[in-house]
């Protein structure tokens, strides 16, 4: 008879466990198979091997998973990935995110509005940006008047179909949006948007923009708040 030959497998894992091994780690067992070999019989046993634990890498804080469903950027992001889309309930959703940004913390909320002023940014972006806001309540106020508020660019030319003249159209456009937005907070807080619509006025060197302020605070004077708001909607601004 011939004699028995020994085979030990012991897997990959065992030598990555020991090149990685930890001091504080607990050691594992790890059980392998030794067969017994000859021409007629194949008799399996056990050998115990004993190795160092294997650290497995931590998973993430659930601080930072929650951060990052919360960040304004993200959200601008995925907004912008369905933006147009044919086949999306648009009321639910903007239902859905009316409730997500009920959860938002107060500086994304903000950060909402340094997204809508960056002009090197995209304008689907930043337009999103502005509509976002537009749903986010009276925590929006600060960062729609900001929007509102912020200079526009400069005409080099009187061509209305110039790239400046486009630019310009655009600029003036979001911050109409984002007065409308800040006139409809007027119903719950008329004060503080009268404030802010007079400091617009004041501010603003469009004509356009001068008038739509003129509109939201005549809405608050006459005790019909949100007159800016109701003549966006209808015009589309």
């Amino acid at each position: 008879m011939k004699q028995l030959l020994l085979i030990i497998t012991i897997t990959v894992l065992a030598i990555f466990a020991l090149k990685h091994q930890s001091k504080e780690a607990e050691p594992v067992i790890l059980k392998t198979t030794v067969l017994g070999l000859s021409n007629q019989v194949r008799t399996p046993k056990t050998l115990k091997v004993i190795l160092p634990a294997v650290e497995l890498p931590e998973a993430p804080p659930v601080a930072a998973i929650t951060e990052e469903l919360h960040s304004a950027q993200a959200l601008v992001e995925k907004e912008m990935a369905i933006l147009y889309s044919l086949n999306i309930d648009w009321k639910e959703h903007e239902l859905n995110l009316i409730e997500k940004l009920q959860d938002f913390p107060q500086n994304e909320i903000d950060d909402l509005g340094v997204i809508a002023v960056n002009a090197d940014s995209n304008n689907d972006r930043r337009t999103l940006a502005v509509h976002l806001l537009s749903l986010a309540g009276q925590r929006a106020s600060s960062a729609l008047y900001q929007i509102a508020q912020s200079p526009l660019p400069e005409l080099s030319n009187n061509d209305p179909h110039s790239s400046a003249a486009l630019v310009y159209d655009y600029e003036m456009s979001l911050r109409g949006s984002a007065m409308a937005a800040l006139d409809a907070l007027s119903t719950e807080t008329p004060e503080q948007v009268q404030k802010n619509m007079l400091q617009i006025l004041t501010m603003q060197s469009s004509p356009t923009l001068k008038h739509f302020a003129r509109i939201s605070l005549m809405g608050i004077q006459q005790g019909r708040p949100g007159k800016l708001a109701r003549y966006h909607d209808n015009n589309q601004l």
